[in-house]
């Protein structure tokens, strides 16, 4: 099964799972992963020049959509709508996907024409980019060619969250840039709903509250995150966010975000909560 927006795959027959690149290896389209990242570009009709994969190149992409961004004001309105600050636009350098004049096969293509793009900071380096759609367009996400997000965790800065004492995860992108903007700079976002053992490795010297999505989905995907973390020896707790609510939302409408980490229970106690519902 391939899923788009997370730019994974897993197979239910053999087990395998991974990333595009990871499949066009298993699959036998490309030898090893430089030749599959070429593959992957050549799909996309992104020019590969043998320096896409550096964290030099990603700089300046990541520059050239920030600039984009600027001139589109269909996309800052979208932006702002979502009650995105101009600090929070520069802090994480969100841009736009400008279409090129590249062709492939005599079709013009971009990977991220007319889309919000995110540059996936962590730390100090940019590590890709993922572009949203704003226009209703499928798949709504679409990842540099090889970025592996399981391994990442977006908008993670370790020395807020040491100066805090534990991280605060959520789902989505959006979810982490309000939660800066509103004060938690100690979050970071596991780009999906399904937190991996590669990102748990990334915090699991610190504490951790989990505030997914306040949806089904959400609570399910925090069952099996808490059961995850614990399994690892991570000490976590779990924030329980309205239903159908993300932290993105509460904050735009002005509700009390701090209220509902501080009242976060430990991951123990919410597992036998929802075992007994």
């Amino acid at each position: 099964m391939i899923y788009p927006d997370e730019g994974k795959f897993h197979c239910f027959g053999c087990g395998s799972y991974g990333n595009y690149a990871d499949f066009l290896i298993k699959t036998g389209v490309a030898a090893d992963f430089k030749e599959a990242i070429k593959e992957l570009h050549n799909i996309a009709g992104v020019p590969y020049n043998g320096n896409n994969g550096s964290k030099n190149n990603n700089n300046k992409i990541a520059l050239l959509f920030k600039d984009a961004l600027k001139k589109n004001k269909s996309a800052i309105e979208y932006i702002k709508k979502r009650g995105i600050s101009e600090s929070s636009i520069e802090k994480f350098m969100l841009g736009y996907g400008v279409p090129t004049r590249e062709l492939r096969e005599g079709v013009p293509e971009n990977l991220f024409s007319n889309r919000i793009i995110f540059p996936i900071i962590m730390g100090k380096e940019i590590y890709g980019c993922t572009g949203r759609s704003i226009d209703g367009t499928l798949p709504k996400y679409k990842n540099s060619p090889g970025l592996s997000k399981s391994k990442l965790l977006y908008g993670l800065f370790p020395q807020s969250v040491k100066s805090w004492g534990f991280i605060i995860l959520v789902e989505g992108y959006i979810d982490a840039i309000m939660m800066h903007q509103y004060g938690f700079d100690n979050t970071a976002a596991i780009m999906g709903s399904s937190l991996s053992n590669e990102q748990i490795e990334l915090i699991k010297k610190y504490k951790v509250v989990l505030a997914l999505d306040g949806d089904k989905a959400g609570q399910e995907a925090a069952k099996k995150a808490a059961k995850d973390l614990l399994k690892m020896g991570v000490h976590a707790k779990i924030a329980e966010l309205p239903d159908k609510k993300d932290p993105a939302d509460i904050i735009a409408e002005g509700d009390d975000m701090a209220s509902i980490i501080d009242n976060a229970i430990p991951a123990v106690e919410f597992l036998l909560k929802m075992a007994a519902d």
